[in-house]
């Protein structure tokens, strides 16, 4: 999505802290605007690169000791609120979050009663099935609750009419048949 090409033309076809990286050739968006004379910002994962994320087109990298939504969270209303965000030089912030994927811990204590929860129908309909999901929607609503206070932190400043976000997410849930395959959850499937 921020090269505009299709990943076997970018020459990242599996995951990137698996050993693929990008062609010498490919241009992530973060570099295009870079060279456009935008401020570039990393704060908190990517999963372009296994590498150094300035090969990517970023300047300045933010909470990158730390992915969790609080933290990269916390660096990026502070940088909302600093000089450089207010300056005339337009900048790109880009903020990456480890909340739901599965090698970050998640929550055991969660708001989610696990007797409530649906558990698609292409997985077992169990307690462990209904306790992973429940801490699943924990990581979701943490990182919703991220999001929101970026948000208002953005509306407090005079630059926030002028600012485009994007939310979008590079997987779906980390359990069978869902992230990292290509198949149709709504078929049904061997019990």
């Amino acid at each position: 999505m921020f090269t505009g090409l299709y990943t076997h033309q970018t020459g990242l076809m599996g995951l990137c802290h698996r050993g693929w990286e990008f062609d010498d050739d490919a241009v992530e968006l973060a570099q295009y605007l870079r060279d456009g004379d935008y401020r570039t910002h990393l704060f908190g994962h990517q999963h372009e690169t296994g590498g150094d994320p300035h090969r990517l087109g970023y300047q300045s990298l933010h909470s990158q000791d730390n992915h969790h939504c609080d933290a990269v969270s916390r660096s990026l209303i502070g940088f909302l609120a600093s000089r450089e965000a207010h300056g005339d030089t337009p900048w790109f912030a880009c903020a990456g979050f480890t909340n739901v994927h599965r090698t970050t811990p998640w929550p055991q204590e969660t708001s989610f009663a696990a007797d409530n929860i649906e558990v698609p129908p292409y997985l077992p309909d169990n307690a462990a099935s209904r306790g992973e999901f429940a801490r699943f929607h924990q990581c979701i609503e943490n990182m919703d609750a991220a999001v929101g206070r970026i948000l208002d932190a953005l509306r407090t400043q005079p630059f926030a009419d002028n600012t485009l976000v994007i939310f979008t997410t590079d997987h779906g849930i980390g359990m069978p048949r869902a992230k990292s395959t290509f198949y149709d959850p709504d078929k049904s499937c061997c019990p």
